[in-house]
């Protein structure tokens, strides 16, 4: 099952576009009409699955990451 993450988004209160964003144009457009709500916003891209074999595992750290936009939402106060 496949979660829909557009209506996630919308349920947070996010501004999402209600059409598919699969390529080059579609994102443009979909970036131009959210920009101008100056309000939150949320694109589901839909993107070619699976990784290419020659590329090592991403590792993530969460923790880190967290931390770091804490540290920098911090300095903007």
């Amino acid at each position: 099952r496949i979660a829909d993450f557009t209506a996630i988004a919308k349920a947070c209160g996010y501004a999402t576009v209600d059409y598919p964003v699969n390529d080059k144009q579609s994102l443009q457009k979909a970036v131009k009409e959210l920009l101008e709500r100056n309000e939150l916003g949320f694109i589901d891209m839909q993107i070619h699955a699976g990784l290419r074999p020659d590329l090592a595992p991403l590792r993530v750290n969460h923790n880190a990451i967290i931390n770091e936009l804490r540290n920098e939402l911090q300095k903007e106060k």
